[in-house]
C-alpha cells in the first residue's frame, strides 16, 4: 500500500504513460481482490481511467490497450472490450505468447455470451468466435487456457440443448472429448470437473427421456468419470456433489438392469 500511495503521488507530479499504465495494472489487480461487486466496479473503473490517460500519451501502447480492453470487459462493456481486443492483437501478434490475448478475448466474448439470454442465435454466433479465437492462440499450454475452452464448450453444448438439438449437444462434447478434453489440466481444476459432470448428467437424462438410452448410457458413464476423478482428487467438494453421484451410479446400475447395454 505504501508503494501503491507513492506511485500515486509521483504520478501526479511526473505522469507518464509507464505510470498511468502500471496504476491502471494495480487497479485490476484490486478489482480482482475486492469482494463486493461496488468495489470490483470502482476498482475496474479506475483502472480503465488510468489505461485510457496511458494511450493517451503513448496511443499504441499494448500493456494499456490490455488494461483496458479488460476493465472494459469487467465492466459489462462488451462491445467496446471487442473493438479494443480487435486493435489489440495486430499490436502483439508476434507475441501472443506473453499476452494470451486470444484466450483473454475468447473469454470476454464468452461472458458477453452468457449475458444475452433472450438471444441464442447471437450468443452461439459468439461462442463459435471465441472458439476460433481460442484455436488461434500461439500458447495454450496453461490452466486458464483450458478454463476458458471449457467454458466455451459447455456453453456451445448448453445452447444446442436448450433448442432441443441433443445430437448436436452429443457430437460437441464427441469433438471435445476426442481432442483437447483428453489434457491433464482437465483434471486438475475442481470447477471443470464439477461442470462436466454435472452438464453430463443432465443430457444423458434428457436423451434416455427421448428414449436414446444407447446415448444417454454414454454420457452418464463419462458423469460418473468426472464424478470418480472429483472424489479421488477434491474429496470436499465432491461431498458438495455426493446426491448428483449417486443419482448418476443409479441411472447406470437401471441401464445395466433393464437394456442390453453396449460396451464401454
Amino acid at each position: 500500500n505504501q508503494w501503491f500511495s507513492a506511485l500515486q503521488e509521483v504520478n501526479q507530479v511526473q505522469p507518464t504513460y509507464l505510470r498511468h499504465e502500471r496504476m491502471a495494472g494495480l487497479y485490476l489487480d484490486k478489482a480482482k481482490d475486492a469482494g463486493e461487486p461496488t468495489s470490483k466496479k470502482r476498482f475496474y473503473s479506475l483502472a480503465l481511467l488510468e489505461s485510457e490517460k496511458s494511450l493517451q500519451r503513448h496511443p499504441y501502447y499494448a500493456v494499456a490497450m490490455a488494461d483496458k480492453a479488460t476493465a472494459l470487459w469487467q465492466l459489462h462493456r462488451y462491445q467496446d472490450a471487442d473493438d479494443i481486443f480487435r486493435k489489440l492483437v495486430k499490436w502483439v501478434e508476434s507475441r501472443q505468447k506473453f499476452f494470451h490475448t486470444y484466450v483473454i478475448w475468447a473469454d470476454c466474448l464468452t461472458d458477453w455470451a452468457n449475458s444475452m439470454k433472450d438471444d441464442q442465435k447471437r450468443a452461439k454466433e459468439l461462442e463459435i468466435r471465441a472458439l476460433n479465437l481460442w484455436e488461434k492462440a500461439g500458447y495454450k499450454s496453461n490452466q486458464y487456457s483450458y478454463n476458458v475452452l471449457n467454458r466455451i464448450t459447455l456453453s456451445l453444448a448448453r445452447l444446442a440443448s436448450n433448442s432441443g438439438d441433443l445430437d448436436g449437444v452429443s457430437q460437441i462434447l464427441d469433438h471435445y472429448y476426442r481432442g483437447h478434453g483428453r489434457s491433464g489440466f482437465n483434471r486438475n481444476n475442481p470447477e471443470i470437473l464439477v461442470s462436466h459432470a454435472l452438464f453430463l448428467l443432465k443430457h444423458s437424462m434428457d436423451l434416455f427421456y427421448k428414449r436414446k438410452p444407447e446415448s444417454a448410457y454414454k454420457w452418464v458413464l463419462k458423469s460418473n468419470q468426472y464424478f470418480t476423478i472429483l472424489k479421488k482428487k477434491f474429496p470436499n467438494v465432491a461431498k458438495k456433489y455426493k446426491s448428483q453421484h449417486t443419482q448418476a451410479l443409479k441411472q447406470i446400475k437401471f441401464f445395466k438392469e433393464t437394456h442390453t447395454m453396449p460396451a464401454k
